[in-house]
């Protein structure tokens, strides 16, 4: 990897920290990400393993590939549970891909129309990265509450006019 390259991934990971340190103040670039091969690039924002891709044209092999790479840090029993990709293209916001079986656990689950739980499992949701901070962070707050599945609860930690998904 060049220079610019390297530069440009390290200003990309800066933006993304800023953007995270309201819902996790203590999240920091993975420095030793390239001697350890850790598939996070962010430290701190647990459960949430973070993939941070910043390129010219982001097709959706490379979010694949971010999430896939996210996922290998990931496991039930440890603080990283759910893979995340941070991807921006030139001129564009930052977006969040993630599983929608990780966004709907958050959540309780998403049940389909005879009371069992859907398989999402292969399911890429994406979103803007304001939309996906405020709704983890609603998430965050109830989860320290308590009660993660009160739907309601989220509802009233969320951030006044946030648009969701």
């Amino acid at each position: 990897m060049g220079r610019k390259s390297r530069t440009k991934g390290a200003a990309a990971e800066r933006e993304v920290v800023s953007l995270l340190r309201p819902v996790w103040p203590a999240v920091a670039r993975e420095l030793e990400q390239v001697r350890t091969s850790c598939g996070r690039d962010l430290s701190g924002t647990a459960p949430f393993a973070v993939q941070i891709k910043r390129r010219a044209n982001i097709t959706p092999a490379v979010i694949g590939s971010a999430i896939r790479e996210a996922g290998r840090e990931c496991s039930s029993d440890g603080p990283y549970r759910c893979p995340v990709a941070f991807y921006r293209s030139d001129r564009q916001p930052w977006r969040v891909a993630m599983y929608l079986k990780d966004l709907a656990e958050m959540f309780g689950g998403v049940v389909n129309g005879n009371g069992t739980f859907m398989d999402c499992s292969t399911l890429i949701v994406h979103m803007l990265a304001e939309s996906w901070r405020d709704i983890a962070a609603s998430w965050r707050a109830v989860s320290q509450e308590g009660d993660i599945n009160d739907s309601r609860r989220l509802n009233e930690h969320a951030q006044p006019g946030a648009r969701h998904l």
